[in-house]
């Protein structure tokens, strides 16, 4: 298992720079400020996959939040394929796709069955609640003797604009070019594919999956929007879409905002390593 792991943790080293950033919570009119990122980082080059979290799991018998006392929730295509007692597929029914909640679901069993990760072993990690990335980084940081951590959004953002020469308001491929290079809403595939599944690029600073197939959990260095009255310490922003983001909401800028403790099948995360 370690060694399906092993070819997965691939850092890019990302140089310390300057770009012009708006801040996320202003609204989108607002003029961009120079941000400085002092010290170069390494950012991992995929989010952390199936079979990394596995790891992670078994070496210390972690249980994640949706294990726990928190409902997974699950998007539901609409289509399902009825089976004869053999496994052939009869037919194929159609409803409107759906996001429920499923008691079933965790990381294991991202959509609630079983088999949900059967040939899934480098998709991104998802039902994984920001708190759960948190521990992963933890334990990272401890076998590594270094510190693993979430990105901040600054970081982020840098990182997917190109190290600050693209404009972060709008997204820099045509919808033509997205859906060949990341699994949004249009490619149509519905769910997770692995990483490394697209063609690599170097757009983003040579790092890779970073739109669309899923979202991905962030520092809390800025503070999020939320609901009037709520408690911000329990809110965290997510970056980068799912594969059910539509085109027209991808930009380096755009993010959303869920409780820390939320976990679904569209959320996953990558970490960045601190250079000595």
């Amino acid at each position: 298992m370690h060694r399906l792991a092993e070819p997965w943790d691939v850092w890019v080293p990302i140089p310390a720079g300057r770009f012009n950033r708006a801040d996320p919570n202003s609204p989108a009119s607002a003029s961009p400020q120079q941000t400085i990122l002092e010290k170069p980082f390494r950012m991992r080059k995929y989010p952390v996959t199936n079979v990394e979290f596995y790891q992670f799991v078994q070496e210390t018998d972690f249980r994640t939040e949706a294990e726990q006392s928190i409902t997974g929730i699950v998007y539901h295509p609409g289509r399902q394929e009825v089976r004869d007692p053999e496994g052939r597929i009869l037919r194929e029914t159609y409803t409107n796709p759906t996001l429920a909640a499923n008691e079933s679901a965790f990381w294991v069993c991202p959509d609630g069955h079983p088999d949900s990760l059967y040939w899934k072993p480098h998709h991104p990690v998802t039902q994984v609640s920001w708190h759960d990335a948190e521990a992963y980084c933890r334990w990272k940081s401890e076998k590594l003797g270094r510190v693993v951590r979430l990105p901040t959004e600054a970081e982020w953002e840098y990182v997917a604009t190109h190290l600050g020469r693209l404009a972060a308001d709008r997204f820099f491929w045509t919808l033509e070019e997205a859906v060949r290079a990341c699994n949004i809403e249009e490619t149509g595939r519905g769910g997770t594919t692995a990483g490394d599944h697209f063609p690599e690029h170097e757009v983003t600073a040579g790092v890779q999956d970073l739109f669309g197939n899923v979202f991905e959990w962030v520092q809390p260095t800025e503070s999020p929007r939320r609901p009037s009255g709520r408690d911000p310490g329990k809110y965290r922003a997510v970056r980068g879409g799912s594969f059910l983001t539509p085109y027209k909401h991808l930009a380096p800028r755009q993010r959303l905002i869920f409780l820390a403790n939320y976990c679904t099948s569209f959320i996953g995360f990558r970490t960045v390593l601190e250079d000595d």
